[in-house]
């Protein structure tokens, strides 16, 4: 027979079992989605000005560079002035991918605009809001290992449910080594914004270079889908407390459905070397 105190450790087993297998999901679903993650640098006159982070979506035959539009508008670091300011600059994006032949890391740059200044990415605004996002076609670099997202992974919610988990996986800061790992913010869904259905909302703050980064909605079974992008942070209400927020991925599929109106071009893009 069990002793008092031997009962009394069952539950507390039972209860360490369920955090290590809670804590163990958590590590399996952060690796196999932190592929899906890339470095985003925003080039204006040749010099990166603006790190962030974007993802590829492959949406009716065609992938798109996903990110946040504050990363395409880099100051020149020279002038001063913004792509949009000074629309004779030479302004692209790079992409950070890695080389499945070589075995190596490898940098992609994607202009943002034709000879005549049409842009060859997609913003998009609800209610009056500019969202911050930018959605870009382009074709993937040769050779390249670049996980993407199918429609299948996406979650086309018009509003996730309060204190719904959410993880955020992206770049905090321009690597010293270029290709740091990504780090995750685990958080919860929140409504504190007048037009709760206009962002998608969550409790921790955006670090810098998390912009643009995939935000997943985390089910009780622990699986994960894609419900939108990271944008930055706020400081809202009486006591100024600073919360996270982003876009929905409904906002991105529109975005994407105005490429295709536009019969935008797939973006080609060359081998970038510093």
């Amino acid at each position: 027979m069990l002793k008092p105190q031997n009962w009394m450790r069952i539950p507390l087993l039972f209860l360490v079992s369920l955090i290590s297998l809670k804590s163990f999901s958590q590590i399996l679903i952060d690796k196999s989605l932190r592929d899906y993650s890339h470095i985003i640098v925003g080039y204006n006159n040749h010099k990166g000005n603006i790190q962030g982070t974007g993802f590829v979506i492959f949406y009716q035959n065609q992938f798109y560079l996903i990110t946040n539009y504050h990363i395409f508008t880099a100051k020149c670091p020279d002038t001063g002035l913004k792509t949009e300011d000074a629309p004779d600059t030479n302004t692209s994006v790079v992409f950070y991918y890695v080389d499945k032949i070589l075995s190596i890391y490898g940098m992609y740059e994607y202009p943002l605009f034709n000879k005549i200044h049409v842009s060859y990415y997609q913003t998009f605004s609800r209610n009056n809001s500019i969202m911050d996002l930018a959605v870009m076609p382009i074709i993937l670099p040769e050779n390249s290992y670049i996980p993407y997202f199918t429609t299948a992974q996406i979650d086309m919610s018009k509003k996730c449910s309060i204190n719904a988990s959410l993880d955020i996986l992206g770049f905090p800061s321009y690597p010293k080594d270029k290709f740091s790992r990504t780090e995750t913010i685990n958080t919860k869904s929140i409504d504190r914004f007048p037009n709760p259905n206009l962002w998608l909302q969550f409790a921790d703050t955006n670090k810098y270079g998390f912009s643009g980064a995939p935000v997943y909605l985390l089910t009780q079974n622990n699986q994960a889908k894609l419900v939108g992008v990271c944008t930055g942070s706020v400081s809202y209400g009486d006591d100024k407390e600073r919360t996270g927020y982003g876009a929905y991925m409904r906002d991105v599929i529109e975005a994407i459905k105005t490429c295709k109106k536009r019969k935008l071009i797939s973006n080609r893009g060359l081998k970038f070397n510093p």
